[in-house]
């Protein structure tokens, strides 16, 4: 088999078609046609090929990912959801994977706590949608068992939104089962809503 053709790709500046006999196989970036030699007129074998049209997916693929990196953080499930959705082969993205991981730059419990703390300050979250959401993000069960929860920071926050709430309903009597509702729904824990009725019932003026 011989190369035949590099021709660049018209959306894509970096990015060229490489043609193998006249028949278009593969694309790569300007970094890997000089890394590994790609020229018109080379003669390259089957397994050649194969092993150089992997290289070039696995750096693509990396590529890929710390361009997602520089705009969020992302779970190693997100990861590996989103190199699939692009086409890579299973072996391509658990190559692309380890390299991450080995870079540190996929790390759950790093992530996880960090999602923690912005589900708490940013939007007031309870521990149970923050778990729920942490789970769907793929992060591993013996992960989410190891994050710390402050309780009196959730209870504050809980506490605050709920008075936030029950005043928008004129402190009216069925205000609490409205605000225990929120709170539900917001995550927090049956006991910790309990808490917070149990308080605000104490504190509110009844009309």
């Amino acid at each position: 088999m011989q190369i035949t053709g590099i021709e660049k790709q018209k959306k894509k500046s970096d990015r060229y078609n490489i043609y193998i006999d006249g028949i278009y196989c593969f694309s790569a970036d300007l970094e890997d046609i000089i890394k590994y030699d790609i020229k018109i007129d080379r003669n390259i074998s089957e397994k050649e090929l194969t092993t150089l049209i992997q290289e070039c997916e696995i750096n693509k693929g990396y590529r890929y990912a710390l361009n997602l990196l520089n705009i969020r953080d992302y779970s190693k499930k997100e990861f590996v959801d989103k190199l699939k959705q692009k086409g890579y082969s299973e072996n391509s993205i658990e190559i692309i994977i380890n390299k991450l991981q080995e870079y540190e730059l996929i790390d759950d419990f790093k992530y996880a706590n960090k999602f923690v703390r912005k589900k708490i300050n940013m939007n007031k979250l309870g521990r149970v949608r923050i778990l729920n959401e942490l789970k769907i993000k793929g992060v591993n069960n013996n992960i989410v068992e190891k994050i710390d929860f402050n309780e009196d920071e959730m209870f504050k926050n809980a506490y605050d939104l709920a008075l936030k709430k029950f005043k928008a309903y004129k402190n009216s009597k069925d205000a609490l089962i409205k605000v225990a509702r929120f709170l539900y729904y917001k995550g927090y824990t049956n006991e910790e809503i309990k808490k917070v009725l149990q308080k605000i019932d104490k504190e509110i003026e009844w009309e």
